[in-house]
């Protein structure tokens, strides 16, 4: 048995996937803008193109199709849709209870709430039921060793927009020589400036981690019938966010978040808390 989109499939072929190997992929998105070189999908292709790379790395389980309209706390800026928050542990209960004993959720947008959403999720899942291997996770919680933390259309995300989906990529639309706080408020890019620093390789290097590493976590945990891989995923990511995100180590937080100066900390926040969660901008209003 080979991996199966639900879409695609029929009954009994649902059914015989589930007895073959019982693991259910999810990705999760938004529709919001990502700077003038991104598509405005970028976040659920993101997943979907990771998630769909290791289902295929597994070779079997049922590919759900992607989630675009549940993305919530995103930005103001134009072409963005803002909705209300939603029960990823509903989609969790209810997966389980079509037999799915492995849950995969990708979001590949990752404000705190979302991730606190299906993270919370998974392990509700698996605390619940002692044959649940769920896993609810951002890219970034398995790539910050290698320095990819999960930004804002910024180095990270275009370079694996890069390696994921090339012909959905014009690096030639960002203008250069911005500062930081230029390319949040005028660009809604935040991170390291993606012009001067993605490329394909970089972004590639973390898709090949990505998805050799949550295979192995999802292969590991099924064949040991043991949610010990999942659980120590989660606290190994905690503990590298807590080096990398570490605000009283300010001169280290502005670096790994590709700010200018400390002074960038203050004005990214009152900009972040005026500007996130509402669509209020029109076409072409979008320069700060």
């Amino acid at each position: 048995m080979s991996l199966l989109e639900v879409i695609k499939a029929r009954p009994g072929q649902l059914e015989a996937a589930i007895e073959a190997f019982p693991a259910a992929y999810v990705a999760l998105g938004s529709i919001e803008w990502h700077g003038p070189h991104l598509p405005l999908g970028f976040d659920g292709l993101k997943a979907e193109a990771l998630l769909r790379r290791v289902a295929e790395r597994v070779g079997k389980g049922v590919l759900f199709p992607t989630m675009y309209w549940r993305g919530y706390q995103t930005m103001n800026f134009p072409y963005t849709i803002h909705t209300p928050s939603f029960s990823a542990k509903d989609i969790a209960r209810q997966l389980y209870g079509m037999g799915f004993k492995v849950v995969v959720l990708v979001t590949g947008h990752y404000p705190p709430a979302q991730v606190r959403n299906v993270r919370g999720a998974a392990t509700w899942l698996m605390k619940k039921h002692k044959d649940a291997y769920a896993i609810g996770i951002p890219e970034q919680f398995l790539l910050q060793d290698l320095g990819y933390l999960g930004d804002h259309a910024a180095k990270d995300e275009t370079s694996m927009g890069l390696a994921l989906v090339p012909g959905l990529v014009d690096v030639t639309a960002l203008p250069k020589g911005f500062t930081y706080m230029e390319r949040c408020t005028r660009l809604g890019v935040m991170g390291h400036d993606p012009a001067a620093a993605a490329s394909a390789e970089l972004g590639e290097r973390a898709a090949s981690a990505f998805v050799e590493r949550l295979s192995s976590i999802i292969e590991a945990a099924w064949e040991g019938k043991s949610q010990a891989p999942i659980w120590n995923m989660y606290r190994d990511a905690d503990r590298l966010a807590r080096q990398h995100q570490n605000i009283l180590k300010a001169s280290a937080f502005v670096e790994a978040q590709g700010m200018d100066s400390k002074k960038d900390l203050l004005a990214y926040a009152k900009w972040f808390l005026l500007h996130s969660g509402r669509q209020v901008r029109s076409r072409g209003d979008h320069n700060g």
